[in-house]
Formats: C-alpha cells, sequence, structure tokens
C-alpha cells in the first residue's frame, strides 16, 4: 500500500447466488423502483428544458431553483454535487445548458460567464513553471532518445547495461 503497509484478503469460498423471498425484499425492490422511476422522469424533464435554457431564459424562468456558483477554476468543487459537475461546465458552451445525473435527482448547469486566467496569480505562475519544467525535461527526454536511436542504427554499437547504469548511478546518485 502507499503507506508501505500490507493488505492481505482470503477467499475462503464462493457461496452460490440464490434468490431471496419476495415477501423480504419486496419493500426495498419498490423503493428502488420507485427512485429509479422518479430519476429517469427527472431526467426527462431535464433533458426537455435544457435545451430551451439560454442567458436570457434562466433556470427560474422555468420555476427551477437556481444555484449560482461565481468564479469558480477547474480545481474547484461544489458540495453536493458529482466530481464532474466543475470538469463539464468548463467544456460546455457559454450560455448553454448541461444535464448532469447527481445522488438526489439531476443537475442542470449553465455557465453564465468566462474569465481569463490572472496570469499574475503566485499560484497560476508556479502552476506555469511547473508544467514549463515538465515540457523542458519531456522534450530533452524525447531529443536525447531520438538521436541516442539514430546514432545506434548508423553505427553498430553495443551497449553494456550493466555499465551504463553504474555509470548513471554514479553520476546521478553522486555515488
Amino acid at each position: 500500500m502507499s503507506d508501505n503497509g500490507i493488505f492481505a484478503l482470503r477467499l475462503d469460498g464462493e457461496l452460490p447466488a440464490e434468490l431471496q423471498p419476495l415477501e423480504s425484499v419486496r419493500d426495498a425492490v419498490a423503493k428502488s423502483w420507485t427512485e429509479q422511476q422518479i430519476k429517469q422522469q427527472l431526467r426527462d424533464l431535464a433533458d426537455g428544458i435544457a435545451p430551451q435554457v439560454s442567458l436570457d431564459a434562466p433556470l427560474a424562468s422555468f420555476g427551477l431553483t437556481e444555484n449560482l456558483q461565481d468564479d469558480m477554476n477547474r480545481n474547484d468543487s461544489v458540495d453536493g454535487t458529482p466530481p464532474a459537475l466543475v470538469m463539464t461546465a468548463f467544456e460546455t458552451e457559454l450560455g448553454k445548458a448541461a444535464v448532469l445525473d447527481a445522488a438526489e435527482g439531476v443537475i442542470i448547469l449553465v455557465p453564465r460567464a468566462i474569465h481569463a486566467a490572472d496570469f499574475e496569480d503566485p499560484q497560476v505562475q508556479s502552476l506555469q513553471s511547473i508544467l514549463g519544467n515538465r515540457i523542458d525535461t519531456t522534450l530533452a527526454r524525447d531529443v536525447f532518445e531520438a538521436f541516442s536511436n539514430a546514432a545506434r542504427g548508423a553505427v553498430d554499437v553495443d551497449i553494456n547495461q550493466t555499465t551504463l547504469r553504474s555509470i548513471n548511478n554514479s553520476l546521478l546518485g553522486g555515488g
């Protein structure tokens, strides 16, 4: 495990599936079926409303309650909503509605504004630096690999991997 612990699980046997008596599961089945039907009807209603929603015709004009979230960024989340909500909002066209299934029903989301990134923000600058370093490292590795492959292809070279690893370890590991 990530904390260097060990997790062990032993399967002592498998029990065949068995049909439970109707009387013992009737209430749970009826409740589950009712919830599923309600959720499907909510989804159908949302799918009918979503194409009509726009910045000029907000959700409130359809008698729905709006929960406005302003100044969201891609790393944010909204309590009680599916994790895909924020990413879906960033992928949805401004003023157009998208429909998401949620634990309690359905969410219709409508992006209302787009704000440019603040490149003076220390968090944005840090992210730019991290991504720049990753790109530089990846590019350098790719160029070196391409050069190495071309050199090996042009000349009959036999590389002793054990010696190469030893040299790399002494150079990179300081030993």
